[in-house]
C-alpha cells in the first residue's frame, strides 16, 4: 500500500474516535443518530479495507505476471483498466483520497518487497547508470564508453580488443563510431576480428554481424593496415563462404592466390568465388601461361574432384606436363583422373602423350599408365601401342598386360614390325646399333609375337603377309625362315 493510503486510513480512524468521544451516550434523542453514523462509518471502513486488499493482490499479480509486458515498453507503460480503482467519495473534502499505485513510468524491475508505487519509485531513483545498463543488458557497452571517456580512447577499439563483439555490433549498428577514427585504429580492427575468428572452431552469428557492420562502416576490405596478408587470404584460411561473400559484396578482390588457398584447404564451395573475378589461370611477366604452381596444378595434386571443377569452369591444363609429373611422382590417383576422367582434354593431345611415352621406352611409366587405366590396345594414327613400341621390354610388358597381337588397323603388329618404316624408327632410336644386332632384335620380337599367337597369314590393307613384307624389306634368310613350316603363304 502507498503512504497516502495509510494516511487516509488514519484520518478515518481519528474522525471516528472524535465523533464517538464528544457525543454523550446518555442523550436518548441523539443515540439513534450517533449509532447510525457509527454503522455508516464502519461500513465505509470495511469497504476501504476490501479495496486495499484487492489493490495489494493486484500489485502482487503485477509483479509476478506482468513484468514482461512492462519491460517490453519501458517508456510508456499503461495500467489495464481493471487495475484502476476509483477514488473513494466518502472522505471529507479536507482529506486526501488514497492513490492507486501504478507501475513506474521508468519501467524498472521490482524488488521482491516492492509492493507500492513509492517503493518502486525509490528503487528506480536509487539506480545508477550502470544498474540501468545491466538491467537492459548493456552494462559492457556502458563500461566501454565510460572507460573510453576516462582514457580518451576509442570505445570501438576498447570493445574490440576486449573481445566484446556484442558491444561492437551495437556501436556499429547505431552509427556511434567515426569512420575515419575506426580506420586509423591499430592494430587493424577488421584484421584483428578475422584472426580472432580463425582461432575458434566455429563461426558465430555475431562474427557474421560484426564483419558485415565493419564492412558497412567502410573498412578497407582488400588491404590490411598492419600485416602483409590480404583480407581474403584470412577469410580463405577460415574457410567461410559466407564471410567471403560479405567481403566480395563490399568490393574485396579475389586473386589467383586466394583460389589456391581455398583449394589447399579443400574449401570446395569457396571456389565458386571465381564469379567475383578470381582468375582461373595465372600469367608470368611475359604474359605466358604459368602452369607450375597454378590453381589447376595444385588441385591436381590435392583433389582431382576440385581439378575437374576448375576444368569445367575453364582452367587451362597442360596435359603432357601433368601426365609426366604424375608418372615421375608415381601418383596413381592423378594418373587415373587424367586418363579416365579428364574428358575435357581432347583425345588427340592425350593419345599423343601416351604414345610418346611408349616410344621413350620407360617401362615403369608404361606400367603406371596401364595401372592408371590406359587401354592397352589404344589406337593413335592407325597404330596400337604394341605397333608403336620399339623397346623389347616394353613389347613384353604390353603383351603380358593383354595387348592383342592380332589387333588390326591398316596392318598388324607382326607385319608392321617387318616394314621398312619400322626398321628406320629402330635405327633412329638406336643410331649406333650394328646391322647384326638390329637383325637379332627383329628376330627376338618376331618370336615374341608368334609365341603370343600372331597370325602369319594375316594381311595389311595392301594384301601383304608377314612373309611378303619381310622379303620386301630385304631381311636375311634367318628372318624368312621364321615363317617356314607355319603355313605361311
Amino acid at each position: 500500500m502507498c503512504n497516502k493510503s495509510f494516511q487516509a486510513m488514519g484520518c478515518l480512524t481519528t474522525h471516528l474516535v472524535r465523533h464517538t468521544a464528544v457525543t454523550p451516550m446518555s442523550q436518548a434523542d441523539g443515540s439513534c443518530e450517533l449509532e447510525t453514523q457509527v454503522q455508516k462509518l464502519e461500513s465505509k471502513l470495511g469497504e476501504l479495507c476490501t479495496q486495499f486488499k484487492t489493490l495489494r493482490e493486484d500489485v502482487s499479480q503485477l509483479k509476478s505476471g506482468r513484468l514482461a509486458a512492462i519491460q517490453s515498453d519501458p517508456v510508456v507503460e499503461k495500467v489495464p483498466e481493471k487495475w484502476r480503482v476509483s477514488s473513494p467519495t466518502y472522505l471529507s473534502p479536507q482529506e486526501d483520497p488514497p492513490t492507486t499505485p501504478t507501475p513506474s513510468s521508468k519501467g524498472s524491475l521490482f524488488k521482491a518487497n516492492a509492493n507500492t508505487e513509492a517503493e518502486i519509485k525509490d528503487q528506480v531513483a536509487n539506480e545508477c547508470a550502470f544498474d540501468v545498463a545491466k538491467r537492459k543488458g548493456l552494462n559492457k557497452l556502458l563500461e566501454s564508453l565510460h572507460s573510453a571517456k576516462l582514457t580518451e580512447s576509442n570505445p570501438l577499439s576498447n570493445a574490440i580488443f576486449n573481445n566484446d563483439f556484442d558491444s561492437c555490433i551495437t556501436l556499429l549498428k547505431h552509427n556511434l563510431c567515426d569512420r575515419e577514427e575506426a580506420q586509423n585504429i591499430r592494430p587493424d580492427i577488421l584484421c584483428y576480428v578475422l584472426k580472432h575468428i580463425q582461432q575458434r572452431d566455429a563461426i558465430l552469428t555475431s562474427d557474421i554481424e560484426i564483419i558485415t557492420e565493419l564492412c558497412r562502416l567502410g573498412m578497407d576490405v582488400n588491404r590490411c593496415q598492419c600485416c602483409s596478408k590480404s583480407r581474403m587470404e584470412l577469410v580463405m584460411n577460415i574457410g567461410s563462404y559466407q564471410l567471403a561473400e560479405i567481403c566480395c559484396e563490399y568490393g574485396a578482390k579475389v586473386t589467383h592466390d586466394n583460389l589456391i588457398t581455398a583449394i589447399k584447404g579443400q574449401h570446395i564451395k569457396i571456389i565458386e568465388l571465381i564469379k567475383h573475378g578470381a582468375p582461373l589461370n595465372t600469367l608470368d611477366s611475359q604474359r605466358n601461361l604459368m602452369y607450375e604452381g597454378s590453381a589447376i596444378f595444385i588441385a591436381m595434386q590435392n583433389s582431382p574432384m576440385i581439378a575437374r571443377l576448375l576444368l569445367n569452369l575453364g582452367a587451362t591444363l597442360d596435359f603432357h606436363y601433368s601426365v609426366n609429373r604424375a608418372l615421375n611422382s608415381k601418383n596413381i590417383n592423378v594418373l587415373k583422373f587424367l586418363i579416365q576422367d579428364c574428358l575435357i582434354v581432347e583425345t588427340l593431345e592425350k593419345s599423343e602423350t601416351y604414345f610418346q611415352i611408349v616410344e621413350s621406352g620407360e617401362t615403369e611409366k608404361i606400367q603406371l599408365m596401364l595401372d592408371g587405366g590406359l587401354n592397352v590396345d589404344k589406337v593413335f594414327e592407325n597404330k596400337t601401342l604394341l605397333m608403336t613400341a620399339i623397346d623389347t621390354e616394353i613389347i613384353k610388358v604390353l603383351l603380358n598386360r593383354g595387348a592383342s597381337v592380332n589387333y588390326k588397323t591398316q596392318t598388324t603388329a607382326l607385319i608392321n614390325w617387318l616394314s621398312c618404316e619400322k626398321t628406320r624408327e629402330i635405327q633412329r632410336t638406336y643410331p649406333n646399333m650394328s646391322k647384326q644386332k638390329l637383325e637379332q632384335k627383329i628376330l627376338l620380337t618376331i618370336d615374341l609375337f608368334l609365341k603370343h599367337g600372331a597370325h602369319v597369314n594375316a594381311t595389311d590393307v595392301f594384301g601383304s603377309t608377314a612373309l611378303i613384307k619381310s622379303s620386301q624389306s630385304n631381311f636375311s634368310f634367318e628372318v624368312l625362315k621364321r615363317f617356314f613350316g607355319k603355313g605361311c603363304g
